[in-house]
């Protein structure tokens, strides 16, 4: 019961209630039957029994998503799609279901202030609302037959049960508190005038009462240069006001350029596959074989096949997968730098990396998530040149909670650390203890503090 609203525990009591006393009505003779409803409802002795009322109907499972949901279950419909294969409704459904982070993230945010643009259609079990909502669709009897190939599908058939919020609605959200600081420099505008014209008018009175007043042309003077003052006042943080949309205007644009540089850069990098090398990745991924056969090997390298079928949709990850990805790159990136002689080599580490670091997972209590150096002292013996402040770039894959898959990238000679989450997470303890490492690692192999600690 403390999982559902107030409307639901109450209409949850009265059918229990009801249900009570349907039981006692029939076990007992009509005197005795009496005695109880005068003891279930403090009715009279004899008084005549109410017809019975049939239990209440919980709320029919609808709910309001803003566009943060809608976004996650838009990843989780193409993740589904990937390889073009349409998928029953039934699927997305359970899919979007089991998604634990969406609907952590759900609680997160009815947990946050009033600041927050983001909200939901209830105020304490939106998550519920929409698990129940997708479980309304789950049984339906078409949702086994029904397929969607796209996300346009999809969403004309989840809307049928959630209702996405219109992008004008979230607009005027975010336009809300716009208007309303305006509203307040308006305010305040009309308050200071209001001043003024009070302060010239308790001037004047006062002046009029006292001998040596000043001329009344000596006290318009003063109010005009007040009045000045408060103007140009209001015209510099009007100025600054505007200027400030300009600054985020650019930057906006700016961003905006820098992503599509970035897309641009990705495609020169990667292509397509051939119609040969996407049957050899789907038999990989989907194909049916003994789970510990080995389908890819780079040196001692290797990955199983069971490993390959957790990159289909909805499985998780294991550390394989990463580990043998990163092989790769490694070996791609010795091979671009065996080319170009000038290019710095960067280093791959393992996701153990970090959780020794840290120490994730120690038996112990009191060392669980304790930053310890010497744990990985020598681990840098293997990077290329064994020295890793000669290398280009340093990635640290990291797994947290063995329920989501981040990684913090060392750009060595930019002296910048940066943390690449797709769910968006700040990840200051890894960067924190990235940077200590670092500057540990300098120390104990240089023997001298790492130079311009202040500018990472």
């Amino acid at each position: 019961i403390t999982e559902f609203d107030k409307a639901q525990s109450v209409m949850l009591s009265n059918y229990l209630r009801s249900r009570k006393r349907k039981a006692l009505l029939e076990d007992h003779s009509p005197k005795k039957k009496s005695k109880m409803w005068k003891g279930l409802f403090g009715e009279a002795d004899g008084a005549a029994v109410p017809a019975r009322e049939e239990p209440p109907l919980l709320e029919e499972a609808t709910v309001e998503v803003d566009n943060y949901v809608r976004e996650f279950m838009r990843i989780e419909t193409e993740g589904l799609l990937i390889n073009r294969r349409p998928c029953t409704l039934y699927a997305l459904a359970t899919a979007i279901g089991n998604c634990d982070k969406l609907f952590m993230g759900m609680r997160d945010l009815e947990d946050t202030n009033a600041d927050q643009i983001i909200t939901f259609h209830t105020n304490s079990n939106s998550a519920m609302k929409l698990k129940r909502a997708l479980k309304k669709i789950r049984v339906d009897v078409d949702a086994q037959s029904t397929t969607v190939s796209s996300w346009k599908e999809a969403e004309q058939l989840l809307s049928k049960t959630i209702r996405f919020k219109k992008e004008e609605k979230e607009k005027a959200e975010r336009s809300s508190f716009e208007a309303f600081r305006l509203r307040l420099v308006e305010l305040g505008h009309d308050i200071a005038t209001k001043a003024r014209e009070f302060f010239k008018f308790t001037e004047s009175h006062r002046h009029l009462d006292n001998a040596a007043a000043k001329p009344q042309s000596q006290l318009d003077k003063e109010d005009e240069a007040m009045a000045a003052e408060l103007q140009q006042a209001y015209d510099e943080h009007e100025a600054r006001r505007q200027g400030s949309a300009v600054i985020d205007t650019a930057r906006r644009l700016a961003e905006k350029e820098k992503e599509e540089e970035a897309q641009k850069a990705v495609s020169s990098i990667l292509r397509e596959l051939s119609p040969e090398e996407q049957e050899v990745a789907r038999e990989a991924i989907y194909g049916i074989g003994p789970p510990d056969e080995k389908l890819a090997q780079v040196g001692t390298d290797s990955v199983q096949r069971d490993s390959l079928h957790r990159l289909q949709p909805g499985e998780w990850l294991n550390d394989e997968v990463i580990h043998y990805f990163l092989v790769m790159l490694s070996v791609r990136d010795e091979e671009l730098c065996n080319q170009d002689p000038n290019r710095k080599r960067c280093h791959f580490f393992k996701s153990f990396f970090i959780t020794k670091l840290l120490n994730e997972g120690n038996a112990n209590p009191d060392l669980d998530g304790k930053y310890e150096y010497r744990n990985v002292k020598r681990w840098s013996k293997k990077v290329p040149g064994k020295d890793i402040f000669g290398l280009d770039k340093v990635f640290f894959p990291i797994n947290q909670g063995n329920a989501h898959w981040v990684c913090a990238v060392a750009f060595i000679q930019e002296k910048r650390i940066q943390m690449y989450d797709s769910m968006g997470g700040p990840g200051e303890l890894y960067l924190e203890a990235v940077f200590q490492y670092l500057q540990d690692e300098h120390k104990d192999k240089k023997k001298t503090a790492l130079p311009d600690a202040d500018q990472w």
